[in-house]
């Protein structure tokens, strides 16, 4: 994935990101503030080694090396129930050897003969005298401990000493609200940009026409069309495309379609999609509008006979008349159509009454000859055909046009079942002409 890519994936999926910290922050937030404060108060000891005969080699290197290698086994005992149970017993802890013995942190910094007693508890005072009390006790293990048993020595090769007694702590160490708080930020933040990432590799909708997609279709796609559900009521109520951002997107795919073919630009145009819903009725009908628009004359033709959607959509009252009854003889072809603008530059060839065999009308002969009959009679024809994957209606009408547009619909087409569609049509030698991006949100302001 490229920096683009990237910063494309955590922009587009912003809201992921933005989520997470919300969640993990206030999960942090909240767990800071139900914890219990607590409060640590440290000891500090110091620990020198004396000979047999009461001099003090403190100084000496021997001395100090001898002082730092006892220094940290006394870290160990510190902990031990030797100590711990001294204390419970004495100040009448309601606490077990273990329990204090977890609140309870021993250190020696290095190459030192000092050795560091902290005790953690929920109150400033008693963290202060457990500190103390532990390492009185410490201490007096440690004299028995190092008590010589030789009738020559009555002194101890060590001294253990209080050099900074503990105090009562003015605040609590922990939690550390600043601290925490920031963690759950952080944490927040990196979770919602993997689970954004992760959400963009396993999308697989199309939201735009990547070069594996246009080498697919054999050809450059046609353009993007940004929703506007303003202007798809205005269009067909209005029966023009309006100076807004879709209907220059439009113009846009008219234009491309002329120039993509400019020795034999393609009379006849079928528009189609992968599956229902993806726009393409309310391209066809743009797409119609803006051949008018050029001064071109134009039949709408709805080739959708299983589920027809154009009528409702252009507000027409009746279903009597269209390609069925046109197919089964029941009204002539100039009966079945409708002008749709007063200047009847658009006329409109319904899909009549349901059928019960709409796959056998698409497939006859009279059909074929209808389509060559609506050539005649307008400079482009423009069928709005079913979506390819769920019927055959579509690849089967697809051999008798010039070219067919394929409409995606952004966030909501599969890129396999995109490739699935061009891969039906081409295996009817069908003209894939291009593909038309739907329903993109808008990335500019109105047309001006």
């Amino acid at each position: 994935m490229t920096t683009t890519e990237l910063l494309r994936a955590l922009r587009k999926r912003g809201w992921v990101i933005i989520l997470a910290t919300a969640l993990c922050s206030g999960l942090a937030t909240f767990i800071t503030l139900s914890r219990t404060p607590q409060f640590t108060s440290t000891t500090q000891l110091f620990v020198s080694a004396q000979t047999p005969d009461g001099v003090d080699p403190n100084g000496a290197y021997a001395g100090g090396l001898f002082t730092q290698e006892r220094v940290q086994s006394y870290v160990q005992l510190a902990r031990s129930p030797k100590v711990t149970h001294p204390v419970i017993r004495d100040l009448g802890l309601d606490l077990s050897p273990q329990e204090l013995a977890d609140k309870i942190e021993a250190s020696a910094p290095e190459n030192t003969v000092l050795l560091d007693i902290s005790v953690r508890d929920a109150s400033a005072t008693q963290a202060r005298t457990l500190a103390n009390r532990v390492a009185s006790e410490l201490i007096d293990l440690i004299g028995r401990l190092e008590s010589p048993r030789s009738a020559h020595s009555d002194k101890a090769p060590v001294r253990v000493s209080v050099s900074s007694p503990a105090a009562v702590p003015t605040s609590a160490s922990s939690p550390n609200k600043p601290r925490d708080i920031a963690v759950g930020v952080l944490l927040g933040v990196a979770l919602g940009i993997a689970l954004a990432l992760a959400l963009d590799r396993l999308d697989t909708t199309v939201k735009a026409l990547e070069p594996a997609d246009t080498d697919a279709l054999g050809a450059t796609p046609l353009g993007e069309v940004p929703r506007d559900r303003d202007d798809v009521r205005a269009i067909a109520e209005e029966k023009v495309l309006g100076g807004t951002a879709r209907g220059e997107a439009i113009r846009q795919v008219r234009t491309n379609l002329r120039f993509l073919s400019v020795d034999a630009p393609p009379s006849c145009i079928m528009v189609t999609s992968p599956a229902a819903g993806d726009g393409k009725t309310t391209t066809a009908v743009a797409l119609a509008a803006a051949f008018a628009e050029a001064g071109q004359s134009v039949i709408l033709a709805d080739a959708d006979l299983r589920r027809s959607s154009m009528s409702t959509y252009l507000g027409l009252e009746s279903q009597t008349r269209g390609i069925t009854t046109v197919l089964l003889g029941s009204v002539s072809l100039a009966e079945a159509l409708v002008p749709w603008d007063s200047e009847g530059h658009v006329r409109i060839l319904q899909a009549g009454p349901p059928a019960p065999n709409p796959a056998e009308l698409i497939a006859s002969d009279r059909l074929k000859a209808l389509v060559a009959e609506l050539r005649e009679l307008a400079d482009v024809v423009v069928i709005d055909a079913p979506p390819v994957l769920p019927v055959a209606d579509a690849v089967v009408l697809a051999t008798q046009v010039d070219a067919a547009i394929i409409v995606l619909r952004h966030g909501k087409t599969r890129r396999a079942d995109l490739h699935r569609t061009i891969t039906a049509l081409s295996q009817v030698n069908s003209r894939v002409i291009g593909a038309a991006l739907n329903m993109t949100p808008p990335r500019t302001a109105r047309y001006y």
